[in-house]
């Protein structure tokens, strides 16, 4: 509970002998304007001491977070596991996918972040063992998977609470196959469909640059001239 806390600096300076098992940031203002100071701290973190098994990494109530930072790849350097788990971020819009590189991923919670439309296609080249909970998903990202055959199931009712009615998944990767299938396809046809835009847009660019009237056919007709006029004023003097 440190609204003020904006920067981890701090972090940058562990010591790679300092023994971590937790990492948590609840109700913080970190956001991804200190994106040097999340890359400093993230590499640190990562060279730290694994006499604990697993790592968790747990980013809970921060409201000024966007995204997670890209350096969260530099928690793949560890020797032991590490959770993430992410709750109650509503700012939360991206999880990056240098996430697929954590081979010692062991464990990703996603709670009542609703701002998350889809999870990185990356995410199934973790381990497939690895365990995944998500509850209260967005519209689009229940709509997304559940497209693919990975369904959610209604949370049940406690005796001490009144009914409950979010939605919740919980399984492993190997059980997500089919929507990262899905994902990698249509990441693999927008990469596709880009390449065939950008070589169209180029050729147009030419096209329309070159062609008379064109700006680069003004001037390559203007350079050309006074090349002409240079060599027939050198061929006179010759000449002469």
């Amino acid at each position: 509970s440190c609204p003020s806390l904006t920067s981890l600096s701090s972090l940058a300076s562990i010591p790679p002998e300092t023994p971590i098992w937790k990492l948590e940031f609840y109700h913080c203002g970190i956001g991804l304007d200190s994106d040097d100071d999340w890359e400093e701290a993230m590499r640190a973190v990562g060279r730290t001491s694994s006499r604990h098994d697993t790592l968790i990494f747990n980013i809970d109530r921060c409201y000024n977070l966007t995204s997670i930072p890209t350096s969260i790849r530099h928690l793949k350097d560890r020797e032991g596991a590490v959770e993430i788990r992410l709750h109650q971020n509503t700012k939360l819009e991206s999880i990056p996918r240098e996430i697929g590189d954590l081979k010692n991923l062991a464990k990703f919670e996603l709670a009542d972040c609703p701002l998350i439309t889809s999870l990185p296609w990356t995410l199934g080249r973790v381990p497939p063992t690895c365990t995944i909970a998500i509850t209260q998903p967005s519209e689009d990202l229940m709509n997304g998977m559940e497209r693919t055959g990975v369904y959610f199931r209604r949370r049940g009712k406690r005796e001490s609470q009144q009914e409950y009615t979010g939605r919740l998944l919980k399984g492993e990767i190997k059980d997500l196959r089919p929507y990262f299938k899905a994902l990698t396809t249509r990441f693999t046809l927008d990469v596709v469909r880009m390449r065939i835009f950008v070589r169209r847009a180029r050729r147009r660019a030419i096209d329309r640059l070159y062609r008379p009237g064109g700006a680069g056919y003004k001037r390559a007709r203007e350079e050309f001239e006074m090349l002409a006029r240079t060599m027939s004023v050198e061929t006179g003097e010759k000449r002469r």
